[in-house]
């Protein structure tokens, strides 16, 4: 009888899943986390080359500093959050990221877009583990393995749209990649906007849980 009462209950949750304003908050904040990840990587050196007209081969190698920049924060990303929330974790990445994207925009030399690129990465760094770890509390941990995998399917449907469609519509314009900032900065507003409200109405549903409800959801995690 309890098997039955729990499988009940858990068919109840995943419904209300698809009605839950949070669900769909975490997971266009994966979507667009994604395409700003794929479109930096993947269009950073045609910016290089077709604005500020370096060759294609230190272009491709001033593009590895944004993979430099994700590398070395996921090392420090690792003992940081043993001090810190996950959320103030994403916070510190995302003004990194806005750092980032605006040092890119400025056009007074080369190097500032050089450093922009690899603030960028640095700040790309713990976003996606962060989300993925904050999934137990946004969603409990009856429903996390559910919504982790339509998190990954948001986030590479991110991937596959977003930098596709805008290397597209550049170079149909006449290779203008020098906009690539202004989609990152864009798109990192966007995700900002959107993780801080799932946050907030975290914090709102918190309140009301009772004692057998928390015992569902990670909190220590927030």
């Amino acid at each position: 009888m309890k098997r039955e009462e729990e499988k009940k209950e858990e068919k109840t949750s995943k419904k209300s899943l698809f009605t839950n304003p949070i669900f769909y908050l975490s997971i266009f904040a994966f979507f667009c986390y994604s395409g700003l990840e794929s479109s930096c990587g993947l269009w950073s050196s045609s910016f290089f080359c077709y604005h500020w007209n370096t060759d294609t081969q230190k272009a491709a190698n001033l593009t590895s500093l944004f993979y430099f920049g994700i590398t070395a924060g996921r090392f420090l990303c690792g003992p940081l959050s043993l001090k810190m929330k996950e959320k103030n974790i994403i916070r510190l990445g995302e003004t990194l990221m806005v750092l980032g994207g605006v040092l890119m925009t400025l056009n007074f030399s080369i190097y500032l877009s050089i450093v922009g690129v690899a603030f960028f990465g640095f700040g790309c760094a713990p976003i996606f583990p962060a989300f993925i770890r904050l999934t137990p509390y946004r969603f409990s941990t009856k429903l996390s393995q559910s919504v982790m995998g339509l998190q990954m399917a948001l986030a590479y449907c991110g991937t596959d749209i977003i930098s596709p469609v805008y290397g597209y519509v550049s170079k149909t314009l006449g290779n203008q990649f020098f906009t690539l900032p202004y989609l990152l900065l864009f798109l990192t507003v966007v995700m900002i906007i959107l993780s801080e409200t799932c946050n907030r109405l975290c914090e709102k549903r918190d309140q009301k849980l009772t004692d057998k409800e928390r015992s569902y959801y990670v909190l220590d995690h927030q």
